[in-house]
């Protein structure tokens, strides 16, 4: 075989093994990526929650002052 036969081959090999590990490194990559948003998301609904249960605590409490306010 011509040696630029097999150069080429070795360079064709080469290329597809690089161009796989690339696509397995942006592929974890990507993983690590959205994992970081969906933790940055949790965090949001549970302020998101706690947020709801004092504004209702909150009401609750403005009625019971205005309940005093109006027996004196």
């Amino acid at each position: 075989m011509d040696s630029t036969i097999i150069i080429a081959c070795i360079s064709f090999l080469g290329v597809c093994l690089g161009t796989v590990s690339g696509i397995i490194t942006s592929s974890k990559l990507i993983n690590y990526r959205i994992e970081q948003i969906e933790k940055k998301i949790e965090k949001y609904h549970k302020l998101e929650e706690r947020t709801y249960r004092n504004e209702d605590r909150i009401s609750r409490l403005e009625a019971r002052i205005s309940g005093f306010k109006q027996v004196d």
